[in-house]
């Protein structure tokens, strides 16, 4: 949901959000930490407004 979020040129002030969300959820994800994973993407959907 992230990646596709960036493919599609949001504003630029939700960019850097967006990146960050991006690279804690894949980080999350590879440890197993699946709660801190969804957290990551609620920031992104915050960002996003939806």
């Amino acid at each position: 949901m992230i990646r596709d979020a960036l493919a599609l040129n949001p504003h630029e002030s939700a960019l850097p959000k967006l990146r960050k969300a991006l690279r804690v959820a894949e980080r999350e994800q590879k440890e197993g930490e699946f709660d801190e994973c969804l957290d990551a993407v609620a920031d992104a959907r915050k960002v996003l407004g939806r």
